[in-house]
């Protein structure tokens, strides 16, 4: 997470647990400045470090949903 959070573009990073519904479910929410920023993101070594390593934790395949902004306050 450090990593991510120092990448240029990188607005928003957090990674959540519901401990009391969901205690093995981990959601995490990022947001960046633009579609170069979320490529950056996904080519970088960290990522691809992380990439690899994550199969070996998980119960089956990631879900990830890319969202379209509509309004932010």
């Amino acid at each position: 997470m450090v990593h991510v959070a120092k990448e240029p573009g990188t607005l928003y990073y957090t990674m959540n647990v519901d401990k009391k519904k969901a205690p093995s479910t981990i959601v995490i929410l990022e947001r960046y400045k633009d579609k170069a920023a979320l490529d950056a993101h996904s080519s970088a070594p960290h990522f691809k470090e992380f990439s690899a390593k994550i199969p070996s934790f998980l119960a089956g395949k990631p879900e990830i949903t890319i969202m379209e902004e509509l309004h932010s306050i």
